[in-house]
């Protein structure tokens, strides 16, 4: 990479980190969506995916108080890490450009419905999603998480009916990516995709990390709930759009 290359790239990564420490995910999908045009996601999973390893880590300590054990330990973790392994697999069978643009269309669609109910204050019940819907969208998250290591649009839409305060919601998801990114990171390690060039890069972009926490921290405590929202749901929809374009 050209030196310029290197700075774009870690003020992405900076960027992700940030967005990831305030709202709980975002981090590697949109290192990857706009990562990918400096390198191929290929090249980049192996050095973002143990990178993350980090913020996740830090979130999980420091707020482990507040993890909704229940629903991370009996329902999201046994799902998607299943969903998760298939989904690897998957990347040697299918077309990745199918796979990317179904993900990216998932995302749109969930994300504009959900600012459209926000904005005109449409609020659904509780329990409006029955468990097999659920479970399912788990599922399609760990699969999208094995291919892209992106499983966290998925992941927010199969939870949005436990109506969770933004720092369970947070410190949760983190934990999510803690426990399958160690697995992922694993597996990349065992089929040689880390190698020595992704660890110096992943040393290299390491720095931006710890300001990506501070930076996400200070935005977390600051903004309400509906604007909490609201970045989220944004931030989704601009990605899925990447996806697909």
């Amino acid at each position: 990479m050209e030196e310029y290359q290197y700075i774009i790239l870690g003020l992405i990564i900076l960027l992700s980190h940030t967005t990831e420490a305030m709202c709980g995910f975002g981090n590697i999908i949109i290192s990857l969506t706009l990562g990918a045009f400096i390198l191929p996601i290929q090249s980049l999973l192996p050095i973002l995916v143990p990178l993350s390893l980090v913020l996740s880590t830090y979130i999980v300590i420091k707020y482990f108080r507040f993890i909704n054990y229940s629903l991370l330990l009996n329902r999201i973790i046994p799902i998607m890490s299943i969903g998760m392994v298939l989904g690897y697999f998957l990347t040697y069978y299918i077309s990745g450009d199918i796979v990317k643009i179904f993900f990216g269309l998932l995302i749109i669609i969930y994300s504009v419905r959900e600012l459209y109910n926000l904005k005109f204050g449409i609020n659904k019940t509780q329990g409006n999603m029955s468990t097999i819907k659920s479970i399912s969208w788990m599922f399609f998250g760990g699969i999208t998480h094995g291919i892209y290591a992106s499983g966290g649009p998925l992941l927010v839409y199969s939870i949005s009916e436990n109506k969770l305060e933004k720092m369970v919601f947070r410190v949760t998801l983190s934990s999510v990516w803690l426990i399958l990114n160690i697995g992922l990171s694993l597996i990349f390690y065992q089929s040689g995709k880390i190698t020595g060039n992704s660890l110096i890069l992943l040393l290299q972009f390491l720095p931006a990390v710890p300001i990506g926490i501070i930076m996400g921290e200070f935005i977390h405590k600051k903004i309400s709930e509906y604007k909490f929202k609201i970045v989220i749901f944004c931030i989704l929809t601009i990605s899925g759009i990447s996806f697909i374009i």
